[in-house]
């Protein structure tokens, strides 16, 4: 009887989950001028489980019949449509493995496991010829050996520097808190949180992902008042920038000017009023404001009002698309707002970076 061979496959391979976490933060001025600093913290885990690089293992045993059938070699090979790889085989212990590209093997979509019928295939010599077997399997009679990083813990600093008494946690996938925070000063301070993703039985070389947000704040840059602009050492500028400040802003600014010299400066801004309608009072601060945002970083700078974030650029050209049906209270708050800003009394706005 011919001696034959029988190639008997198994499969093996591990598989994790991956992680993702992300913080953001909000926030509000509030009523005491300080602000309301709102963060979030979510995690998420991959959809489907991925296989680990290296561990999918196709390997078996080379069955002999006659046992005592003496190989003189052994080629084994692993197939799956156009997909074949070469495996290590043994002629002593009569075995083989088969390390596969699991990018290269047909894969469920839905579960992340390698899916479909595949071919184990072997010939063999000996010293009356050669013989061969191949058997098919499938991928779907075989499951995962370990499924790795299945759960994960959000652990949130909230506090700068770390303070562990003020550490936050959680199971759960997210995470939230307020906190209220009351910079001062004549520099810029920022905060910086950091969210921390703890994932429970890490494959080798998976890292603990993290995400940081950085909320930076900077006091009003200074600014100049009515009475700066209306003295001998603003009145100069502010005739020599007038006629373009009313060809930019051509309605907030109709009918001031044109100014002469520097007394009629001083005169525009001491006489400005709030009796009647206001509207004197509000074209003063309005040409202040102008005139300090001449300096781009003014007018850049982020300030609040009515809960949201202005450039005072951006301001400046609301206040004059909207100056055409002014009423006396219009004038009043935009003139107090103007006010507030050339005296670096207003709140600025925060800046966000994550």
């Amino acid at each position: 009887m011919e001696p034959s061979i029988e190639v008997d496959p198994d499969v093996a391979y591990d598989m994790t989950w991956d992680w993702n976490i992300d913080k953001s933060a909000g926030w509000e001025v509030d009523s005491m001028g300080g602000y309301d600093v709102s963060y979030e913290i979510e995690s998420t885990r991959s959809s489907v489980p991925r296989i680990l690089p290296g561990t999918l293992t196709v390997m078996g045993n080379i069955l002999v019949d006659p046992p005592s059938t003496v190989l003189t070699s052994l080629s084994v090979s692993f197939s799956q449509g156009s997909y074949t790889q070469a495996c290590a085989s043994s002629t002593t212990l009569l075995t083989y493995s088969c390390v596969l590209d699991s990018t290269k093997v047909q894969i469920d979509s839905a579960t992340g496991r390698p899916t479909g019928a595949a071919a184990v295939s072997a010939v063999a010599g000996y010293a009356g010829g050669t013989m061969s077997d191949s058997t098919g399997f499938d991928f779907d009679d075989f499951g995962p050996a370990h499924v790795y990083a299945s759960t994960a813990s959000i652990f949130d600093d909230n506090a700068t520097p770390t303070d562990e008494s003020d550490d936050r946690s959680t199971e759960s996938d997210y995470l939230s808190y307020d906190i209220d925070w009351y910079p001062a000063g004549d520099v810029c301070v920022e905060r910086t949180n950091t969210a921390l993703l703890v994932i429970d039985d890490k494959p080798t070389g998976m890292v603990d992902p993290s995400d940081s947000v950085t909320i930076r704040w900077c006091p009003p840059l200074p600014g100049r008042t009515i009475g700066y602009w209306g003295n001998k050492m603003g009145a100069p500028d502010v005739i020599e920038n007038l006629t373009s400040l009313k060809t930019e802003y051509p309605a907030a600014l109709a009918g001031v000017g044109p100014f002469a010299g520097e007394p009629q400066v001083r005169g525009f801004f001491r006489d400005a009023k709030c009796s009647g309608d206001c509207k004197s009072m509000f074209q003063a601060q309005f040409l202040a404001a102008a005139m300090n945002a001449i300096d781009d970083d003014f007018a850049e700078q982020g300030v609040m009002l009515m809960g949201e974030c202005w450039p005072v650029a951006d301001l400046l050209d609301e206040a004059n698309d909207g100056v055409t049906t002014a009423t006396k209270a219009w004038y009043t708050a935009w003139k107090s707002l103007f006010d507030a800003i050339n005296n670096s009394r207003q709140s600025t706005c925060l800046t966000v970076s994550d």
